[in-house]
């Protein structure tokens, strides 16, 4: 990218001088001052101007240049710094470049900034106009041979920097985008202040600012930087999610990306929550440098029929829905009743540690006990979530269910939402749906096949009974694991004492204020692990057997 008539040397003026000894050293007499001027040029754009601005050819006012002065071939260059100004002017240093009256003609250097010296770096903060231009080396084309007379000679800049221009946008369930970071960035480089050349990029791989601070709903800025080549991680942007929380989204350049001087590139990238906390690769540089790297959302399709399994990446914690196909029932806990559900998919597994601390930025304080007897659960990434109370699943905005449908908005089907099954699904989905089996416990009548309970749940001497990670166990006709055994499952209805023949998706709203849980779990026995076996707790309790699934209705 080459900056035309920046700069103009107004003359060489021959300006002459009255050579008196009243007013002129002897050592200048029979000399005329090398003055500098702009031309009238529009002020440059700073550089968290927008970002169409950020490709301006100008110099922006108050900015310091150093030109160099040699007689024609004599390779003795006397450096003066010049200070640009308002509208084009240059003020002349002091002292003034003065060159005889005589024949001899010269040699004109110049670059940006003044203070560059032979080796350059460039500022690891640019989030400033400051420290984005104070990093922009230019290169005046040289002039040779210049007669030292009254005309406008021109210094035409180069960039001997690569320039990253970054436009970030809150895409889906993201409220703000706060930081933009150059990543792995080689900030040194060599300068010769004859020739204008640079060397390769150098100095340890570090981090440069771009954006600091914003703190809405999109960013705009850009970088300077030796040119080099990036392999890897480039790019990472802290956002604010839309539940509140914050997170940090990496764009790499899987295969290298070779960042040249005096060109540019520009990233438009759009954040989405699927891409934080993980790594979102940057493919299809166009010739002239930009890449647009769209939101990785894809919205599922809810068809039971023909899509038996739904794929969600939180943070990069993936997990899975199975499609229950509706149908009727004829027994609910134990008793006899008729019912029917609707189609619906249901969580593979119990919620792990790591989705939960995906979705709600960290995990449940465990119970601290001691003791022969004592059960614990585990705080492994795999491991059931426990110490889970219902409140904390469906309390309005604060619990784990509207955040979740936040987070993945765009990726749910159409009207579709994740919450508790109700106590009738859960069933339907323990009994293997319309491939229904009458086993004792989800998937078999032997206990161990298929459930981590009070008897075989023990891992050491200190912690008789645990958790252990999910899908561990065989898994029933549906493909679920551990809906009997593991942890206990909090559904969505209040308790009833009473069964009675139910309706269409039927949920128990009235009765007790407590709330049902199903399948038994790690500290209990063997009885209340059977697929029909129901029991309850107060909404209100996270005790250390508790936790749940999902279901998407």
């Amino acid at each position: 990218m080459k900056i035309n008539n920046i700069l103009y040397m107004a003359g060489f003026a021959a300006l002459l001088v009255a050579c008196s000894s009243d007013d002129v050293s002897p050592q200048y007499a029979e000399r005329v001052p090398v003055v500098l001027s702009y031309t009238t040029q529009p002020q440059v754009e700073t550089r968290a101007a927008a970002a169409t601005n950020l490709n301006q050819d100008y110099i922006e006012s108050n900015k310091s240049i150093t030109v160099r002065i040699s007689k024609y071939n004599a390779g003795a260059y006397t450096d003066y710094e010049y200070t640009t100004g308002a509208e084009g002017a240059l003020t002349l240093p002091s002292p003034a470049p003065y060159y005889p009256l005589d024949g001899t003609n010269v040699d004109i250097l110049a670059y940006y900034p003044a203070t560059a010296g032979t080796s350059f770096t460039v500022s690891n903060d640019q989030t400033t106009d400051d420290g984005y231009t104070a990093s922009d080396l230019m290169w005046a084309t040289p002039i040779t041979n210049q007669p030292k007379t009254t005309g406008h000679v021109a210094l035409n800049f180069t960039h001997k920097m690569a320039k990253i221009i970054v436009n970030a946008t809150a895409g889906t369930a993201v409220s703000q985008v706060n930081s933009v970071t150059l990543k792995q960035v080689k900030r040194i480089v060599s300068f010769n202040l004859t020739t204008g050349a640079t060397g390769a990029a150098d100095g340890a791989a570090e981090d440069v600012l771009v954006v600091s601070g914003n703190a809405t709903a999109s960013a705009a800025g850009a970088a300077v930087i030796p040119q080099q080549e990036i392999t890897g991680a480039l790019l990472e942007i802290g956002v604010t999610l839309s539940n509140g929380s914050t997170g940090t989204a990496t764009y790499s350049v899987p295969s290298g990306k070779l960042f040249s001087a005096n060109s540019y590139y520009t990233l438009n990238i759009t954040v989405s929550y699927p891409e934080v906390g993980g790594t979102t690769a940057i493919t299809g540089w166009t010739e002239g440098g930009t890449a647009i790297v769209q939101p990785s959302v894809q919205q599922q399709t809810f068809d039971v029929d023909n899509n038996a399994i739904l794929t969600f990446n939180v943070k990069g914690v993936q997990f899975q829905m199975i499609a229950v196909k509706g149908g009727s029932y004829t027994t609910f806990g134990g008793v006899d009743v008729t019912g029917t559900l609707t189609d619906y998919y249901i969580g593979q597994t119990e919620v792990t540690n790591g989705l939960w601390n995906a979705v709600m930025g960290s995990k449940p304080q465990l119970w601290s006990a001691t003791g022969e007897n004592d059960g614990q659960p585990n705080d492994g990434d795999s491991y059931p979530v426990c110490y889970i109370s219902w409140d904390d699943i469906c309390t309005a905005s604060t619990g784990f269910l509207d955040k979740l449908n936040a987070a993945l908005a765009g990726q749910l089907p159409d009207g579709k939402t994740f919450r508790l099954p109700s106590e009738a699904q859960w069933e339907y989905a323990a009994r293997g749906g319309t491939a229904k089996q009458d086993y004792t416990y989800a998937g078999s009548n032997n206990i161990d096949d298929v459930a981590w309970y009070t008897d075989n749940s023990a891992v050491d001497r200190v912690w008789a009974k645990q958790t252990h990670p999910v899908a561990t166990k065989q898994a029933n006709s549906l493909g679920l694991y551990d809906m009997s055994g593991n942890a206990m499952e909090w559904c969505q209805d209040v308790i009833t004492t009473v069964v009675r023949n139910q309706g269409t998706d039927f949920v128990s709203t009235s009765g007790s204020s407590d709330r049902v849980t199903r399948g038994g779990d790690f500290y209990f026995p063997v009885e209340f692990c059977g697929v029909a076996e129901r029991t309850w707790c107060p909404p209100t309790v996270s005790a250390f057997v508790y936790g749940f699934r999902l279901v998407l209705q």
